[in-house]
C-alpha cells in the first residue's frame, strides 16, 4: 500500500468513527438509521466528493467493527478530533 492509499484508509476509518459517534450519541441505533447511512453513501454527491475510492466500504467496515464491541461514542468522537488535529495541515490545503 502506498502512502496515499494509507492516508486515504486512515481518513476513511476516522470518518467511520465519526459516523459511529454521531449515530450513537443517544446510545441507541435502529436498523432504519443504519440503512439511511448506507443510502446516504450511495447518493451521487458522495461520489463527487470521494471519486473512485472505497470510501463507503471503509466507513461501513469501521462502523461494523465498532458496533459489536459497543465502543463508546464519545471516545470515537475524540479519536476523530485527535486525527483532525494531527492532520490539520492536510485539511488546510483543501
Amino acid at each position: 500500500m502506498n502512502e496515499n492509499q494509507t492516508r486515504d484508509l486512515e481518513f476513511h476509518q476516522n470518518l467511520g468513527k465519526l459516523f459511529y459517534a454521531v449515530a450513537f450519541t443517544d446510545k441507541n441505533m435502529v436498523k432504519d438509521e443504519f440503512s439511511s447511512l448506507i443510502t446516504c453513501f450511495d447518493d451521487l454527491s458522495f461520489h463527487h466528493v470521494f471519486p473512485k475510492t472505497d470510501f463507503k466500504f471503509q466507513v461501513i467496515s469501521t462502523f461494523n467493527a465498532l458496533y459489536p464491541e459497543h465502543v463508546d461514542a464519545k471516545n470515537c468522537f475524540n479519536e476523530f478530533i485527535d486525527y483532525v488535529r494531527r492532520m490539520a495541515s492536510s485539511f488546510q490545503s483543501l
